[in-house]
């Protein structure tokens, strides 16, 4: 019943989304869309959107992330200097962990931003700290993502855009709150695409680097190790011993406690099979004794 008595207006806003989305797509043609060769961002192209604003994306936008470990003498001096190393080139360090400081191979893992212009140069600093066990480089293009991320939201501003000059002409409860929730729904969509891009967008210009650390075992704490094994051998065989000393004291209590439950019955038990023995013994010995 309402779409017959509002059919006027459904086309109406039909054709104003329409019309919003060709006109974002011919803004997203006329935007610049060449590749350079180069795995490297060489320049940058800026895309106009619907409110006149421009954001820039590079002709190539990679993604650069690497997993480095490393043997270090101390993990905990290590995990300083890396954090020094990487603040002198413009990054940061995001998360750090420091496990199993009082065992024998303390470990520690740090996760690090660095500039993507400096990603070979920090991976290099990396490798002084400490003797290479493992690298992996990952290598991934987003130029596509981006532009595409860009289109969409030139569509979802155009569109919102539209519904909001519909929201400014008359008319009845129905159809106003209709245009409201169309509104919220695509200003969510906007706001969402739009912290995607950005996650993206710094992914591209700060490369990740994820370092394990693993302290070499240290020779003073293998000594103290070798040379108190027979003092700690017989302490845990003392406390071995007494557990089960224990345990045994304990069920010799728990019997003698609960003997007024288990004892007359067993005694039962005990006469009336005594009894059926000497019962099926009587008549053999009565026979011996007729002969």
């Amino acid at each position: 019943m309402w779409l017959k008595r509002n059919i006027g207006f459904v086309i109406v806003v039909s054709l104003g989304l329409l019309v919003a989305g060709c006109s974002a797509k011919d803004e997203m043609d006329s935007a610049p869309s060449s590749y350079s060769g180069s795995a490297e961002p060489s320049g940058a192209s800026a895309t106009p959107t619907s409110t006149g604003a421009s954001y820039s994306i590079p002709s190539r936008s990679i993604v650069r992330q690497a997993n480095v470990s490393l043997r270090v003498d101390e993990v905990e001096v290590a995990s300083r200097a890396l954090s020094s190393k990487v603040a002198s080139m413009g990054g940061y360090v995001s998360a750090s962990t420091l496990g199993s400081l009082g065992s024998e191979n303390p470990q520690a893992r740090l996760e690090v931003r660095v500039p993507s212009a400096k990603f070979d140069q920090a991976l290099e600093a990396i490798r002084e700290v400490g003797t290479l066990l493992g690298l992996q480089i990952t290598t991934e293009d987003v130029t596509g993502s981006l532009f595409d991320m860009e289109a969409r939201l030139a569509t979802l501003r155009a569109t919102e855009e539209s519904i909001r000059t519909l929201l400014g002409r008359p008319g009845n409860l129905d159809q106003t709150i209709a245009i409201r929730e169309k509104l919220a729904q695509v200003r969510g969509e906007i706001e969402a695409l739009a912290a995607q891009r950005k996650a993206l967008s710094d992914s591209v210009t700060f490369s990740r680097i994820q370092i394990d650390l693993e302290q070499s075992a240290k020779a003073g704490y293998l000594a103290s190790k070798d040379t108190n094994w027979l003092s700690e051998s017989w302490a845990s065989s003392v406390v071995g011993l007494s557990s089960v000393l224990r345990e045994v004291g304990s069920g010799a209590v728990a019997i003698a406690v609960y003997s007024p439950l288990w004892l007359p019955p067993f005694a039962g038990l005990y006469w009336l099979v005594r009894r059926k023995r000497l019962q099926s013994a009587s008549p053999a010995a009565e026979v011996q004794f007729r002969l």
